[in-house]
């Protein structure tokens, strides 16, 4: 929108006259002007805009770059632990004095979430029905499987001995470590 060189309404660049005044503005050359100073600052204003926004797109690409950089440079390799893998012996620990296994991780999940929910005759019925079986803290076992964040193990000592089932993977503690973390 332009102001009209009479009346300064304000008229759109296409018209031929001013709506307000009727000034014909086709032929009025201050009018044409404005016209054209304006179609070359759009220009103008693009150009710049396209500009700006290659700059600011460059400069996040190389910060990007430069992090990454300063991530791996930074990242320290982490502290050497005992490898606890499918076949190793641990020693089940959870901070509690007895550990509770679920047969599936299924039912290690519905076992979990009956303890979140506080629901005792769910977990009673999650042991009583055997999808899951209660150690002691300390039990020894073997890995014979895992997941990302879940172990599968078999109980090598006490009265659940030969039995199998899925705990955390943090209650799987290596012997050597767990030796140590005693003294």
């Amino acid at each position: 929108m332009l102001p009209c060189p009479t009346c300064k309404k304000k008229v759109s660049e296409e018209a031929v006259t001013c709506p307000k005044c009727g000034q014909p503005l086709e032929q009025n050359q201050k009018f044409q002007a404005m016209r054209k100073a304006q179609k070359r600052g759009g220009v103008f204003g693009l150009v710049l805009l396209l500009i700006v926004l290659g700059f600011i797109l460059s400069r996040e690409e190389s910060t990007n770059k430069r992090s990454t950089t300063t991530q791996v440079s930074v990242t320290s390799p982490a502290p050497k632990k005992a490898l606890v893998d499918i076949g190793s012996v641990v020693k089940l620990r959870s901070g509690a004095e007895v550990i509770v296994l679920g047969r599936t991780k299924n039912d290690y999940d519905s076992m979990a979430k009956a303890y979140r929910a506080d629901d005792s005759h769910g977990r009673a019925q999650l042991l009583l029905s055997g999808r899951a079986f209660k150690v002691p803290a300390g039990t020894k076992a073997r890995i014979i499987d895992q997941s990302w964040t879940m172990r599968q193990v078999r109980i090598l000592e006490g009265q659940s001995v030969g039995r199998a089932g899925w705990i955390p993977a943090e209650w799987a503690r290596d012997l050597v470590a767990s030796a140590s973390d005693s003294r």
